[in-house]
């Protein structure tokens, strides 16, 4: 099926499309974007869907693209096929032509009529206000956290900044409780190491931890294995053992942003009420960017979770929020978004967040 607006061809998907849909990206999104990676985020995803993905195109160049990648998800007691919106990029000579609108709706409308329920995305704040715009709700949001652990090379390049300067007043706090509890042996029973692969012990703990949530992405082995072992990700994972039973995992990655080596927490998964099997995973993973050189730890983290508070004793400090915005493809499923828009029901991390 094809339509035209505004001179440009809107269709689905075809075999090679990626080439101009790479470069659109690379244009308007991440100049480092590449065909692998793709090609891991869409071909290779375990689920086995090819996601539902539009364009627009003109005179043979891509312009537009627009396109949702499917995640298993449990929702309450039962899994369903969710989706994420990705790869959301019109062209700059072709914006404010209702491009990003029209190729929204013909991936929603034809995300209900396969029976996917919802879409979600985490937009930028460019592309924030077109969400809202063509009515998707914005659900709440997360909560941006860092931690300071080099202040003097945060402070020299973001002295101007009130929201850094506010977490640099109180960048010390925290780092004596962090090396006091590095000089206190841990436990016997507890073993912290890193995970070379995701064996089915992965989903013994997805089960005895996602009932204290009624949604989030299945998080089983093969779906970890899929998130965080491309060679190109570069991902650290460490995992938890009590008594020899996996109680926990966190994935962490370093990357330079503005100049800053930042350490970002993209998962951390555990028994919510275990205070003491997140603080020690937390403290694994300051370490670790304690010994690669970085700059700040960054986590994202709900408000009323309790990685929050834990996090905030563990001399983290809010520095922005990230929104969390879906749209209900199946109407029947409007009932439900009081529930969707409360975020005690959610478990939502980093990692949950496919970047372009």
């Amino acid at each position: 099926m094809v339509i035209t607006h505004h001179g440009c061809d809107i269709r689905r998907y075809r075999e090679g499309d990626e080439f101009g849909i790479v470069e659109l990206i690379n244009q308007e999104l991440n100049p480092e974007y590449e065909l692998n990676v793709w090609k891991w985020k869409y071909k290779e995803n375990p689920i086995n869907a090819f996601p539902n993905t539009w364009i627009a195109e003109d005179k043979d160049k891509i312009v537009g693209h627009f396109a949702i990648n499917p995640v298993m998800m449990k929702w309450k007691n039962i899994e369903i096929l969710g989706s994420q919106a990705m790869g959301v990029a019109t062209h700059n000579n072709y914006q404010r032509k209702g491009i990003f609108k029209t190729l929204a709706y013909k991936v929603t409308d034809e995300a209900g009529k396969k029976g996917i329920p919802i879409t979600y995305v985490f937009p930028n704040p460019n592309s924030y206000p077109g969400f809202i715009k063509i009515g998707w709700i914005h659900a709440f949001s997360f909560i941006v956290m860092a931690k300071v652990l080099n202040v003097k090379e945060v402070s020299s390049k973001f002295n101007n900044n009130i929201v850094i300067r506010k977490i640099l007043e109180l960048g010390l706090k925290g780092h004596k409780f962090l090396f006091e509890e590095k000089s206190s042996p841990s436990p016997r029973d507890i073993a912290i190491f890193e995970v070379n692969f995701f064996d089915e012990s992965f989903d013994i703990l997805w089960k005895n931890v996602s009932k204290y949530y009624d949604y989030l992405i299945k998080r089983d082995h093969k779906y970890l294995f899929w998130r965080y072992s491309h060679q190109l990700e570069h991902f650290k994972i460490y995992a938890l053992k009590n008594n020899n039973n996996l109680v926990g995992y966190t994935t962490l990655k370093c990357k330079i942003f503005h100049d800053i080596k930042v350490g970002y927490i993209y998962d951390l998964f555990c028994n919510p009420n275990e205070d003491t099997t997140i603080e020690y995973l937390i403290s694994k993973a300051i370490e670790h960017f304690i010994e690669k050189g970085m700059d700040l730890v960054q986590i994202c983290v709900l408000k009323d979770h309790p990685y929050y508070n834990i996090c905030k004793r563990l001399g983290f400090l809010n520095r922005s929020q990230k929104p969390f915005v879906l749209h209900i493809n199946v109407p029947t499923y409007s009932k439900n978004l009081e529930e969707f828009e409360d975020p005690k029901r959610w478990f939502l991390s980093l990692g949950d967040l496919y970047h372009d």
